[in-house]
C-alpha cells in the first residue's frame, strides 16, 4: 500500500519548536495546547506578517525540531509491513533543503519521496495547497493520507482516499471527514493500517 504522510505535526513537532523560539524572543509563554485553531496569528495576537517572518527564521535553516512522539517507530513499522511511504507537505518548497535534511536525520531511507504542495511563499494565498495535495496523491498512487488538518483530509477522502487524522487541540472541534479515523498517537497507526487498512 502507498501511504501519504504530512510532515508538520505528523512527523515533526513544528509548533512546539516554533513557540519555544517565539517565546524566547518575545518574552511570552504560549504552549501548543492553547492552539485550538490553525490561525496562529489569532492565538498569538499578532499580524500574519509576523508569523511569516518567524516561519522564515524557524524553517529557513536547520533547527532542533523533535519528531512527533512514536513517529520514528511508527514509520519503521509501516516500512516493515511492506508499505511505501511518501511525504506530502504543504510546507513551502523553498524550505526543501532543511526539510529533507531533517527527514534524513530521523527517517533516513524510509520515504519513497518528498513532495511539496506549496511552490510559492509561506501562507501564499495564491497557492491552493489542498488542490495540490490531491494532485500529488493521485500522481503517487496514494491510498491513505495521514494528516493533522481535516480540511486536507476532507478533500483527499472526497477524491477516493482514506484518511487518518492525528488528534490535536486545533482539530478536535472540526468534523471528521468521511472514510477517516481519528487516532491519539502514532502507536495506533501501524496497527490500524495492518488490521483494517488493507
Amino acid at each position: 500500500m502507498i501511504i501519504g504522510i504530512d510532515k508538520d505535526e505528523v512527523l515533526a513537532q513544528l509548533l512546539k519548536y516554533f513557540l519555544s523560539f517565539y517565546n524566547q524572543r518575545e518574552g511570552t509563554s504560549f504552549k501548543p495546547e492553547q492552539f485550538h485553531t490553525y490561525r496562529w496569528e489569532d492565538i498569538l495576537g499578532v499580524p500574519l506578517e509576523k508569523i511569516i517572518e518567524y516561519t522564515y527564521l524557524v524553517l529557513g535553516v536547520d533547527q532542533p525540531i523533535e519528531p512527533v512522539p512514536y513517529a520514528v517507530e511508527g514509520i519503521q513499522k509501516l516500512r516493515e509491513q511492506g508499505h511505501e511511504l511518501v511525504v506530502v507537505t504543504a510546507r513551502a518548497e523553498l524550505f526543501k533543503e532543511p526539510t529533507t535534511r531533517w527527514l534524513d536525520q530521523y527517517f533516513k531511507y524510509q520515504f519513497r519521496g518528498v513532495r511539496f504542495a506549496n511552490k510559492g511563499a509561506p501562507f501564499d494565498k495564491n497557492v491552493d495547497c489542498i488542490k495540490n495535495k490531491i494532485r500529488i496523491c493521485e500522481e503517487e498512487g496514494i491510498e491513505i493520507m495521514i494528516e493533522d488538518n481535516p480540511k486536507y483530509l476532507e478533500a483527499c477522502t472526497q477524491a477516493g482516499l482514506r484518511g487518518i487524522l492525528l488528534n490535536y487541540p486545533w482539530n478536535l472541534n472540526e468534523e471528521t471527514p468521511i472514510n477517516t479515523i481519528r487516532v491519539n498517537s502514532w502507536r495506533e497507526i501501524p496497527q490500524y493500517i495492518n488490521g483494517n487498512g488493507h
